[in-house]
């Protein structure tokens, strides 16, 4: 016969890595010592514990979150700015056509744009004088040591035939030291007034 079988209980674990194993009459368990064993009603408080301490840290950083100052961003930096609206004079106005030829005295610029037809005749001449205005701000601005510069407005008139031909309405010559007096800034009443030489159609007078 062999050794009796130890009864049921506690007794120095067997492999030598010190502690205490439980023996339940048949095979060794892994059963942990009464004293590190957790009661049901521990259990449920380190649950509480835990959740009530998952809950708190989601209400704190939600306060923080509250808290914490509004970083305002602005919609334009300075870099984003001038980009986004270039100063007056560096773009060409739209539906103008520039030259240059060289003249006795230097550069001669031409700018030649087609006139918008407008309801009433009035209106055609402030939209071309506008356009005037900004034709010589430009070359002002890109060529600011040109002789001259000359400006041609072009519109559909009838002879008296009945024939229909885009004629020059506006052809109107700025000298250079016209165009260093001018304050392209300012208000200007009449920009041909001012006009070194040239014509305008007797409908823009």
């Amino acid at each position: 016969m062999g050794a009796p079988t130890p009864r049921p209980g506690w007794y120095p674990d067997p492999s030598g890595n010190g502690g205490r194993r439980y023996w339940d009459g048949y095979q060794w368990t892994v059963q942990l010592p009464p004293h590190l064993q957790i009661s049901p009603r521990a259990k449920w408080i380190i649950s509480g514990l835990v959740v009530g301490g998952i809950a708190l840290l989601m209400i704190g950083s939600a306060v923080t979150e509250k808290n914490k100052p509004a970083t305002v961003t602005s919609p334009l930096t300075p870099s984003a700015a001038a980009t986004s609206t270039p100063p007056p004079g560096t773009l060409p106005p739209q539906g103008v056509t520039f030259s240059t030829a060289a003249g006795p005295k230097g550069d001669i610029v031409t700018a030649q744009f087609q006139i918008t037809d407008a309801f009433l005749s009035m209106f055609t001449r402030t939209l071309s004088q506008a356009t005037t205005k900004e034709i010589l701000r430009y070359a002002h601005h890109q060529w600011p040591d040109a002789a001259a510069v000359n400006v041609i407005g072009m519109f559909p008139t009838n002879d008296g035939y009945g024939n229909t031909s885009n004629s020059a309405v506006v052809n109107v010559t700025y000298l250079k030291d016209v165009m260093d007096r001018i304050n392209f800034d300012g208000y200007i009443d009449d920009i041909w007034a001012i006009r070194s030489s040239g014509s305008i159609h007797p409908q823009l007078q």
